[in-house]
Formats: C-alpha cells, structure tokens, sequence
C-alpha cells in the first residue's frame, strides 16, 4: 500500500512503529513473487491494480487473477467470506448461521464486485473448480504444502511441518497438495481454511 502512495524507499521510511527488517525484506520478495513490485522494487501495472483492493496482496492478486480464470464471481465470494469470521466455516456454527456474519460477507463482496469495475474486470462466473483453484493458487502459491511419504504436510517455500486443522473439512481427508488461507499456531501449526 505505501509503495502505491508514492513511498519508494520502505527500508529508510520513517514510521511510527517500524517493523523489524527482515519483516520488510520478507514482504518486498512476496510483493515481488507476487508480480506487484519489479526488479527494482518499483510498482508495476499488476502491482498498482492490486492495490484498488483493501486487502492483502495475496488475495488482491487472486482477484486479478480470477479474470484470466473466467470467475471473479466466485473469487470475490470466496474472499468476503475469508475476510469475515472464520466461525462461517465451522458449518456455519453447527447449522445456526450467523447472520450478522454473512450480512457483513454480502457487503464485502458487495464492495469488491464495485472494485471489480474500477480496475476493469468484467464480473464472470464460472462454476469449474479448476479455474477456481487456479484463482486460488495464483495468489497463494507461497501457501502451499504437499503431503509427503510419511503423511505428514510440508509446506513448499520453507518445508514446515504444518498439520490439516482439525475444523477443516479436509482434516479426514488428506489431499496431495493444500493450498491454505492463514498459519494458526497453537500446539502444533495448522493451515487453517
């Protein structure tokens, strides 16, 4: 987002709480990875779309990406339900949907299918779970694991063990390859939605 304000140098920037270095670095490589940011750290065209988007680069670029896919509509449902509470997920509280909690979905997506207009995606539905998944991927292939021999998950980037969490509706299953929305760290680390 400061890169998209015209703030060029985020290593000398002067910020109230500066985060730690390696924080930044880490940040600037996904924003790179990610396509936003070129070779010398400047904002590109597909950085400068993302950045229309109130929500993080990953998600931001799954959108973009969603229209080479052919379902934005789809993808903008996906991320104002992970923008929302992750209780929607856990079969919608046993059942008892919270309405609240999917009012405020609507309204997010609601916002980004408005979005959707100001960075000229026409808003398309698809109901092919691989163009969908292939959405999903572009923007979180730093989020991927792969089960190994042993049967356990390891993420791709850094070869973390990570497990299904165990409200997932995969925790009983157990997919070759996982692509998950956040890292949740209690007793062990679970890839969560």
């Amino acid at each position: 987002m400061l890169k998209s304000l015209g703030i060029h140098d985020l290593v000398h920037f002067d910020f109230l709480d500066p985060p730690p270095q390696e924080t930044l670095v880490i940040a600037l490589e996904q924003l790179y990875a990610l396509g936003a940011l070129n070779h010398r750290g400047e904002l590109t065209k597909l950085g400068r779309r993302m950045a229309e988007f109130p929500c993080d680069p990953c998600m931001s670029k799954m959108i973009i990406a969603s229209e080479k896919y052919g379902c934005s509509e789809e993808i903008i449902t996906i991320c104002a339900m992970l923008s929302c509470n992750a209780a929607v997920f856990y079969r919608c509280m046993e059942n008892f949907v919270q309405h609240r909690t999917m009012k405020k979905a609507r309204d997010i997506r609601d916002q980004l299918e408005g979005l959707l207009e100001r960075v000229e995606i026409e808003p398309k539905s698809n109901s092919c779970t691989v163009a969908i998944r292939k959405a999903i991927t572009a923007g979180y292939f730093y989020n991927c694991s792969k089960l190994d021999n042993s049967g356990h998950y390891k993420t791709v980037k850094h070869k973390h063990t990570v497990q299904v969490h165990p409200n997932s509706c995969l925790f009983e299953e157990l997919p070759r390859w996982v692509v998950y929305y956040e890292l949740v760290f209690t007793s062990k680390e679970f890839m969560r939605e």
